[in-house]
């Protein structure tokens, strides 16, 4: 059964592969949509947040700075917001109280611009050992298997991404003929959001325009990447193969690539598949459950951040 799984799950795999080499190419996508005028001075610095799949609930405009009123647009969704609140709370202890956030624009890429898809329902629960299992079940079959659902689900993924990876620099560019400024940015993607922002990179460079990066549960890890911090001598991320991956697409050393130890998403290790089949996976854990990286990380966005202001 098992290896049957693997060669379903391989197909799958590069399924998507094949979808995700190719959807960059595809030509632009007009977006309706304006980003709203900053109501305070220009930032240094702004954060260009893209959430995971299916994070369309939790929007929620959030001030991340105590001194400082400006707010989000809320885009950034749960595992991003936890994220710049971490890194706001680590930068005062630091600091003598001093404020990361103070100043710093968190520009959410809203579903104008990227829908996140594929929708929290349209995808399977692999929240535990028996979900898992009866996922592979339909797998391996009898009855319907998963391997049906895929072209609808690719398709919604798909789309999700081409829009996405279109949006990210319409919305910049928004942004900066709304607002008048010209900040240097930080871009900040969780799972599919860290695949659309990717690809922007050089731009920005040659911009002039890009502070930092972080990418963290990345299905377009490359296991060459050195930006990879966390899970140590992994296979990359199940897209990490693509030539569109975290390392062909790198324009600054002011990167992390970060991919926790059984994380299936952005480590396809045989021994990560055979670990999530019997412990519940932990890409849903980034920045809301503590590891020992988040000092490093917070800190080095803080770095970031302060280079540029």
């Amino acid at each position: 059964m098992f290896s049957r799984t693997i060669r379903v799950v391989t197909s799958v795999i590069a399924a998507l592969t094949t979808f995700f080499t190719s959807f960059h190419l595809f030509s632009g996508v007009a977006h309706a949509g304006v980003a709203q005028p900053d109501e305070h001075t220009c930032a240094d610095v702004a954060v260009v947040a893209a959430r995971g799949s299916g994070q369309n609930t939790h929007i929620t405009p959030t001030q991340y700075s105590a001194t400082d009123s400006r707010m989000s647009n809320g885009w950034e969704a749960e595992h991003i917001r936890e994220f710049l609140h971490m890194s706001e709370a680590r930068y005062q202890e630091t600091h003598n109280g001093a404020s990361l956030m103070h100043g710093v624009d968190v520009i959410g890429i809203d579903d104008t611009y990227y829908q996140a898809g594929p929708q929290e329902s349209e995808t399977p629960n692999l929240e535990s050992e028996e979900s898992i299992m009866e996922e592979l079940a339909r797998i391996v079959g009898p009855g319907p298997s998963v391997i049906d659902d895929l072209p609808s689900l690719a398709k919604s993924l798909i789309s999700s991404a081409v829009q996405g990876h279109d949006g990210v620099m319409k919305h910049i560019d928004d942004y900066e003929s709304a607002t008048g400024c010209t900040p240097s940015y930080v871009l900040v993607g969780y799972s599919q959001g860290a695949a659309i922002l990717q690809g922007h990179e050089r731009e920005l460079a040659q911009r002039g325009q890009l502070a930092g990066v972080l990418y963290f549960g990345n299905p377009m890890t490359s296991f060459l990447d050195p930006a990879v911090i966390g899970v140590e001598n992994g296979a990359g991320g199940f897209l990490g193969n693509t030539p569109w991956n975290s390392l062909t697409t790198a324009a600054t050393d002011q990167r992390i690539n970060f991919c926790l130890p059984i994380d299936i998403v952005c480590d396809t290790s045989i021994q990560i598949l055979v670990a999530s089949a019997s412990t519940p996976g932990v890409h849903e854990n980034y920045f809301t459950e503590e590891s020992q990286w988040d000092d490093h990380i917070a800190d080095s966005f803080g770095q970031w951040v302060d280079a540029v202001r």
